[in-house]
C-alpha cells in the first residue's frame, strides 16, 4: 500500500501562498505557467505533453488509482483539432520513458501496472 503523496498546485515558493505556513521538503508542488513540478527545492522543466501527462499522474497518485493511456492520449490531445498524431501512442511511450527518468530526481515513480495503466507516487512509500 502506498502512503498518500500530496500535490498543491500554486507557485513554487517556500511558504504556502494561501496561508503563508512553511511548505514541507517532501510537498510536491505544480508550477502550472511555468510547467514545473517542484520537491525539495529541485526544479523539474517539463514540455508540453509531458506536463498534462505529469499532472494527472501525480492526481492518480494521489487519489490512488491509475490512469490508462487512453485516458492520457484524450488529456494531452483533446483540444487539439487534427486529435493529435497519428502515432499518439508512440508519443505517449516516449513521454512517458522521459518522465519515468526525469522524475527520480524528484524521489518520485512512475509505475505501470498492465492491467490498470499509470499513476506517479513517492519513491519512500513504495518500498
Amino acid at each position: 500500500m502506498n502512503a498518500p503523496l500530496t500535490a498543491v498546485v500554486h507557485a513554487a515558493a517556500s511558504l504556502c501562498p494561501c496561508c503563508n505556513r512553511p511548505i514541507p521538503r517532501d510537498e510536491v508542488l505544480l508550477h502550472m505557467q511555468r510547467r514545473q513540478i517542484v520537491r525539495g527545492g529541485i526544479v523539474l522543466d517539463l514540455g508540453p505533453v509531458a506536463f498534462p501527462v505529469a499532472v494527472v499522474l501525480l492526481a492518480a497518485g494521489v487519489a490512488g488509482r491509475h490512469v490508462t493511456a487512453l485516458e492520457l492520449a484524450d488529456v494531452v490531445y483533446a483540444g487539439r483539432p487534427d486529435g493529435g498524431p497519428d502515432d499518439a501512442g508512440l508519443s505517449l511511450r516516449k513521454t512517458i520513458w522521459d518522465l519515468r527518468q526525469r522524475l527520480g530526481t524528484l524521489r518520485l515513480v512512475l509505475e505501470h501496472l498492465p492491467s490498470a495503466g499509470y499513476r506517479i507516487v513517492d519513491r519512500e512509500a513504495r518500498s
